[in-house]
């Protein structure tokens, strides 16, 4: 049996067709494969609920979100229809509670399980509410963050003012100042340093020359101080004291005999002191000597 091509073109255009709309379905969040049954909630207010927002109970997703409209143009209510697992029960009582599923991830539906007795079957409208401690938690969670801009905006305010009252003309000025003198100092630093390039550079050459010296001549420098370091251990360890005390009991005697000789006590006195005797010893070294040259004359 043989088919026309238009007939095998539309069917495949019927197929794509179906792909496409199961592919959309899916992304929506609807399984389009697996048997659901649905409910309604009606809301006073849906707290930001959207298409394809999880449905859970306990932390785990039963469902999502099937649709949200106004239930009539006069009420203001909100009719929420959920699509859930068709194997799953909800008991009587049980409410569709709208909470935060975080602070950033959008709303959820939570189904807060009740008592019975019985179940709601598919079509059945479950009571709902919106947690009241959403607002709370947003104040929770936004009131700090305004409290620290409010803070930061106030600080900031309070650093610009301190500017304003710091940077007067006259502070302007003198900054001005401080810099142009700053740029003074530095063409002039360089200009020594330019002018004076061959005997930085020789005085570095020198200090490297002296390190290396010092680095070469390290086992000497040690040997000298190991030698300094006996010398001092060897005046350390001898009777420096006792030699002291003896020069300065000497230097006490010498300076008593040249008070004495000074005072013309002693043989040593008298003869610096006495005038007559020193006449005397020098008349008699006269004589002396003329007896010797009389002698040397008439030896006979």
């Amino acid at each position: 049996m043989k088919y026309s091509n238009e007939l095998k073109v539309g069917i495949v255009a019927l197929l794509t067709i179906i792909a496409a709309i199961i592919l959309f379905s899916f992304l929506k969040g609807n399984n389009v494969f697996k048997r659901t049954a649905t409910y309604y909630v009606v809301y006073d207010n849906v707290g930001g609920i959207t298409k394809s927002s999880p449905v859970e109970v306990y932390g785990y997703q039963t469902g999502v979100v099937q649709s949200v409209k106004f239930l009539d143009k006069t009420s203001g209510k909100l009719l929420v229809t959920l699509s859930l697992d068709k194997n799953f029960q909800i008991p009587k009582n049980t409410v569709a509670e709208i909470r935060p599923v975080s602070i950033i991830a959008g709303m959820k539906v939570q189904l807060m399980y009740g008592d019975g007795p019985g179940y709601y079957v598919s079509g059945d409208t479950i009571p709902g509410r919106l947690n009241a401690s959403i607002l709370t938690t947003l104040e929770e969670d936004i009131d700090p963050i305004l409290q620290n801009v409010t803070s930061i905006v106030a600080k900031f305010d309070s650093i610009s003012s301190s500017l304003q009252d710091i940077l007067t003309p006259e502070f302007s000025s003198n900054i001005n100042k401080t810099m142009a003198n700053l740029e003074g100092t530095t063409n002039n630093i360089d200009n020594i340093l330019s002018g004076n390039k061959d005997e930085i550079n020789n005085t570095l050459n020198n200090l490297e020359t002296f390190s290396n010296t010092l680095a070469y001549n390290t086992e000497k420098l040690n040997s000298i101080f190991n030698n300094l370091k006996t010398v001092s251990d060897s005046i350390a360890t001898a009777d420096l004291y006792t030699t002291i005390d003896n020069l300065k009991t000497m230097l006490s005697e010498t300076s008593a005999l040249l008070n004495n000789v000074n005072a013309g006590d002693g043989t040593i006195g008298k003869l610096v002191t006495d005038e007559n005797l020193y006449d005397n010893i020098n008349e008699t070294v006269e004589s002396l000597n003329g007896l010797l040259m009389d002698l040397n004359n008439n030896p006979k």
